[in-house]
């Protein structure tokens, strides 16, 4: 609780606590479609593959840090709204894999409509691991 909040005598903190869920139930009809709208679990997913974090981070760090913002802005009713939003690991490992399906089914649609110059070097560490990269040049036709 906040500072300011503690200040304030009880009825002023009941009627704070009582505007925050009056804005959450006004809102609250339309959480379910805007979570449906803006994909929210695949927002989370490509935050996750983005900072090159393990799946389980969104069910050990992410929903409850989001939940208890929202608890602590719109009350308990929102915060049990937020943690309806998928985010097992499994959830998350399908997400990642949709999307990496998606990127290579659109570089193979690129590809395959226009002439591309591919170049393959192999390297080893001082470890002794080889590694192969590959770089791809091609005309995108939309640009």
């Amino acid at each position: 609780m906040s500072t300011k909040l503690k200040q304030l005598s009880g009825h002023q903190k009941r009627k704070i606590k009582g505007k925050k869920n009056l804005e959450f139930k006004k809102a609250k009809g339309s959480l379910d479609a805007f979570v449906k709208k803006h994909n929210l679990d695949n927002v989370i997913a490509e935050i996750i593959v983005k900072n090159l974090k393990p799946h389980t981070i969104a069910e050990s760090l992410i929903l409850p840090a989001c939940s208890e913002i929202v608890k602590i802005m719109f009350g308990d009713d929102a915060k049990n709204e937020i943690m309806k939003i998928p985010h097992s690991d499994d959830t998350i490992k399908n997400r990642i894999i949709h999307m990496s399906d998606d990127i290579e089914k659109t570089v193979f649609n690129k590809l395959s409509k226009s002439y591309f110059a591919l170049q393959i070097d192999e390297s080893t560490d001082i470890s002794g691991i080889a590694h192969v990269l590959g770089f791809v040049r091609f005309i995108n036709e939309n640009k």
